[in-house]
């Protein structure tokens, strides 16, 4: 079953026209409903100075996001008339001066999140573990565009990364959605020989067999790496194929409210050159 609704941020106005079109394409592709999100977060109350409260400040702020609020609006309904897609905005107005848990909230009742790379050198309208706690929280899987790109086409050719893990084999599932017969699809188990008795003696042949049900062909095989990093790896082999998926668990968990990720997922969410879909 194709997604009927896909949730996206658009917080990250500086990569906003790039992040629409890709999302319209997307949306288009599996004549999805799109639901554009803002989040205006709660201003931070600074220490009074001199007995000078710093209320008009707080309200200067606030009226600046709500103008950012409006310019995006506008180019998103433009984008949705342009492209002839079902749609609808949501402004949200937080109580706290981070937006993740307004957005985690939308993210729950949707098929699909998508959200661009959050560049941790970079504004990007949101807090630095933005992506991390949509990925892990959200409990929906989450499609991350690199910042600055755009892309047309989303499930024609897909590498899936597999080790037979729960948030691997929750990734594969939930990719299910974004592919058809059509789709060339390869499963790559990487450095399947540190796992021997796991990856058995065809690393990946029993999903493989299940997804030939869903009438997805699939092309097993293994990806030793040396001494390079499996989310490097990855990336790598994506570039290689042409592929304009990647699908990997994220691996993680949460600690005091900071989240902790593995260096695969790590690098990769860094480090993306194609659309990755996550899931927990």
């Amino acid at each position: 079953m194709k997604p009927g609704t896909i949730l996206i941020s658009l917080n990250d106005i500086h990569n906003l026209e790039g992040f629409l079109e890709t999302s319209c394409n997307y949306a288009a592709q599996y004549d999805a409903h799109l639901i554009g999100v803002f989040v205006i977060p709660a201003m931070r109350i600074y220490p009074v100075y001199d007995g000078i409260a710093m209320a008009d400040i707080v309200d200067g702020q606030y009226q600046r996001c709500k103008e950012k609020a409006e310019l995006v609006r506008q180019q998103f309904e433009a984008a949705l008339k342009k492209n002839l897609i079902s749609g609808e905005w949501r402004e949200l107005t937080s109580v706290q001066p981070y937006i993740a848990d307004d957005f985690i909230e939308q993210a729950r009742a949707c098929d699909l999140v998508m959200i661009p790379q959050v560049d941790r050198n970079t504004d990007c309208g949101v807090e630095q573990e933005f992506a991390d706690r949509i990925i892990m929280e959200a409990g929906r899987p989450v499609l991350l565009i690199p910042r600055g790109k755009t892309f047309k086409t989303v499930g024609e050719k897909v590498l899936i990364g597999w080790n037979r893990s729960q948030e691997s084999a929750r990734a594969s599932f939930d990719s299910l959605p974004l592919l058809s017969p059509e789709s060339d699809v390869n499963l790559v188990w990487v450095n399947p020989q540190r796992e021997s008795a796991l990856a058995g003696k065809v690393p990946g042949a029993e999903l493989a067999k299940t997804f030939a049900h869903h009438d997805i062909k699939v092309t097993a095989e293994v990806l030793p790496t040396a001494n390079l990093n499996p989310g490097a790896a990855l990336i790598e082999h994506a570039v290689d194929l042409g592929a304009d998926l990647l699908v990997m668990g994220a691996y993680g968990h949460s600690r005091m409210r900071e989240l902790i990720f593995g260096g695969a997922t790590r690098h990769v969410l860094d480090n993306m050159t194609v659309p990755i879909l996550m899931s927990r």
